[in-house]
């Protein structure tokens, strides 16, 4: 069947170049094709049959689509151009006809092998061949301007694999057509289905696309800010998810930051008078926060699975406050009713989900994150109370977590896809979860972070389950109680406000050493808590390496709950009045946990890094192929230490024609060097754009470059390359001022033996 098919291919071939009309040999080669793929989907996927038979029909309709546009622009075709219409209109039916039936012959045969792959959420050939044909049907109708039939097929290919990003980029195109610019859905559809397309296990190159939309975005926001009476007219709804769109443009292109707190603060304060409304559907909700969690992981570099908060830059400080406001007002507006409460705790559940995932965003005391476990304590407070039903685990995947299977940010909090969803999931739109069954799940995940939340001394619990950011005592009678937290190392005299009620505290020491397992504090390490001689010299809820050092000279008294100087903090509510003192060393006056968002302005500026693209690059990809991603990692590595860093890169590694092109060439088996093909092209016009990445010409040597320009400014050259061919009267200057490297994975790792020069002698 094979050698009959390769036989009708070269026919083919052929036939399109004399007459691509005549369909005789393309009906017996997909007759052909239908009878290798459904006999052995695995031999078929190994042949890329699939691939070249959409090769050969794109041919066709890429010619078609040649003469009419020819036509259209000749006067004189009046009469020929409606006839080459209806046949380029037949033509693409029958494709889809085609495509439809062979997806049915394919499912009819591997229906068990392709269920089973999707609870596994593995990707075998039969699933594979399903996802491509579903991807086909939605290009076909998309082509006819059919633009619901073309987003239903492309949903139906994510049920199958959830984890490819092309869908999610088809989805971007038709939402174009779907939607009016002047409506906020527009831009908040066609931003999200961009962000999945990146943020996927198979991520789709849509960056280039991405930066072209927000431009038109920032073009939008522009014109609505100048035309005063236009403004008038939009509503307050598509106010803000166009000028929520523009936020994250800013930080995703680093461009305008200046603009940024003048363009939140108000799409901010919107948010729950939009909930209130019914326009802010959970749906929309979802989005928005799918995105935010996007544009942290783009502002914040990571390190292995956890996000690199070390050198926080201003973009990374946006985008976390960004995240972090948004839920707030969603779990506000969640909180002013049971309705509310019911329909968004699910898109709450994700975010809670997703931080779990980075307890690191959680141990810092930003402003930001103040305000975020104040409104989750209620948020706890009022589910606590919530009777699950016994078969409830928090396993049962609600509309929210499948929506955003294949989210690679997520991939932690549930399966792919659940066994019970699989069944039916594929061919029925209507979700199994019952809303019931959603909101107790997402119970379940409340209460997980909470739990987390009290073991790592962020929240207080008492005996009756109620959540605090502060201490809750238990009740004593008897009179005012003192209790006084030495976290010195040695004894320390209570402080003036605290003296009077001295004999008060010893007479309950009892009492508050019972209330330590309370207030979440190892009650073995407190044990001798009323002498002081045992103390830790620890504040509570935060590692030892995050706590800024103090001078060690005589104790003051900090509250390590709001970063506010003061000796007592008094309990407000009803009860015996409490008191809390916390005594650390030290004469610094506030205990300033907040993340640093810039690096000290008095250290010694470090040297120039120059970067060999191209050497970078191959090594990630293993010589295979040109890693894009592997030159970003290299670049976020020295920047990360502080370094001004410069990537030389020949010019045509930027041109989309010329890259595809030579995959063109590839594919139909010619020799193609791997350094010719940059595995993600938009990557590297964003780091051309933002002044990293410096085009040299084409013709000239790129290692020139590198090793002129940091010579001339002391700067030092990471590439494995030995500059044999260059100048002898440079070859101390490269023997001392290039740095060898290796890649650990992911993991970018300079010459640990390598030392950078005194400055004197860098020339």
């Amino acid at each position: 069947i094979y050698r009959k098919m390769k036989d009708l291919e070269k026919r083919l071939e052929a036939k399109i170049k004399q007459d691509f009309t005549d369909q005789y040999y393309l009906s017996r080669f997909q007759t052909s094709c239908q009878e290798l793929i459904v006999g052995d989907c695995a031999y078929a996927v190994d042949k890329r049959i699939v691939l070249r038979l959409w090769k050969l029909t794109y041919t066709i309709l890429e010619l078609y689509q040649k003469q009419i546009r020819q036509l259209s622009a000749n006067e004189n075709s009046s009469q020929e151009l409606p006839k080459i219409q209806a046949q380029y209109t037949r033509f693409v039916t029958d494709l889809s006809k085609y495509y439809h039936e062979l997806l049915t012959n394919i499912t009819a045969k591997y229906d068990e092998q392709i269920k089973r792959a999707m609870v596994k959420g593995e990707k075998v050939p039969a699933t594979f061949m399903s996802q491509q044909c579903l991807i086909t049907l939605g290009d076909l109708f998309r082509y006819l301007q059919e633009w619901k039939q073309a987003q239903f097929f492309y949903q139906r290919s994510l049920m199958l694999l959830p984890t490819d990003g092309k869908p999610h980029n088809q989805l971007a195109l038709v939402a174009y057509s779907l939607y009016e610019p002047s409506d906020g859905i527009y831009w908040l559809t066609i931003m999200y289905r961009y962000f999945r397309s990146l943020a996927s296990r198979e991520p789709f190159p849509a960056r280039e696309n991405l930066i072209s939309f927000f431009n038109k975005n920032r073009i939008r926001v522009d014109e609505i800010d100048q035309d005063f009476r236009s403004k008038n007219k939009i509503t307050k709804f598509n106010m803000f998810l166009t000028r929520y769109v523009r936020l994250n443009g800013i930080l995703f292109t680093r461009t305008s930051l200046e603009k940024f707190d003048s363009i939140c603060t108000p799409c901010l304060s919107d948010i729950g008078s939009l909930i209130d409304s019914g326009e802010l559907t959970s749906s929309l909700l979802l989005q928005i926060v799918a995105c935010n969690i996007f544009i942290v992981h783009d502002s914040l570099p990571p390190t292995g699975q956890e996000l690199d908060l070390t050198n926080l830059t201003m973009v990374g400080s946006y985008a976390l406050g960004l995240a972090f406001d948004t839920i707030v007002q969603i779990i506000r507006s969640a909180l002013s009713s049971g309705d509310f409460l019911l329909r968004l705790l699910p898109t709450i559940a994700i975010f809670l989900s997703w931080c779990q995932l980075h307890p690191s965003l959680l141990k810092h005391r930003e402003e930001f994150l103040k305000c975020f476990w104040d409104i989750v304590c209620n948020l706890i407070n009022s589910v606590r109370q919530v009777v699950l039903s016994p078969e409830i685990k928090g396993t049962e995947i609600t509309r929210e977590a499948a929506e955003l299977r294949g989210f690679i940010y997520l991939q932690k909090n549930h399966k792919e896809i659940e066994e019970d969803i699989a069944a039916g999931a594929v061919w029925s739109s209507e979700p199994r979860p019952t809303d019931n069954d959603a909101f107790e799940s997402s119970v379940v995940i409340v209460r997980n972070l909470a739990q987390w939340a009290v073991l790592n001394k962020i929240l207080f619990s008492d005996e009756s389950g109620n959540h605090s950011t502060q201490p809750i005592p238990k009740t004593v009678s008897g009179g005012p109680k003192v209790l006084v937290l030495d976290l010195t190392k040695q004894a320390t005299p209570p402080t003036a406000t605290a003296t009077a009620t001295t004999a008060t505290t010893t007479s309950t020491t009892t009492t508050i050493t019972e209330n330590i397992e309370t207030l979440g504090i190892d009650k073995a390490k407190n044990e001798d808590q009323s002498s002081s001689s045992q103390d830790s010299n620890k504040i509570i809820g935060e590692d030892s390496d995050s706590i800024p050092k103090i001078d060690q000279n005589q104790p003051t008294t900090t509250n390590f709950l709001t970063n506010q100087d003061t000796d007592l903090k008094e309990e407000k509510p009803n009860g015996p009045q409490f008191a809390m003192q916390v005594v650390t060393k030290g004469t610094q006056q506030r205990s300033d946990l907040r993340l640093r968002l810039i690096n000290d302005t008095t250290q010694t500026v470090k040297p120039l890094i120059v970067i060999d693209s191209a050497n970078v690059a191959m090594r990630h990809g293993k010589q295979n192929k040109f890693s894009c991603a592997g030159l970003k990692i290299c670049v976020d590595y020295w920047q990360r230490q502080g370094h001004k860093v410069i990537a030389f890169l020949p010019e045509y590694f930027l041109d989309y024609e010329r890259a595809g092109k030579q995959e063109s060439a590839k594919e139909l088996d010619f020799n193609v060097r791997a350094v010719k093909l940059p595995t993600d092209i938009g990557l590297l016009r964003s780091l051309y754009q933002s002044g990293v990445i410096v085009a040299t010409p084409g013709r000239d040597y790129d290692d020139s470059y590198c090793i002129e320009y940091a010579r001339r400014h002391g700067g030092y050259v990471v590439t494995n390359d030995q500059y044999r061919d260059q100048k002898q009267t440079l070859k101390e200057f490269i023997s001392k001022h290039c740095i060898s490297y290796t890649f650990v994975g992911d993991e970018f790792l300079p010459n640990p033996d390598f030392r950078f020069q005194p400055t004197n002698e860098k020339n």
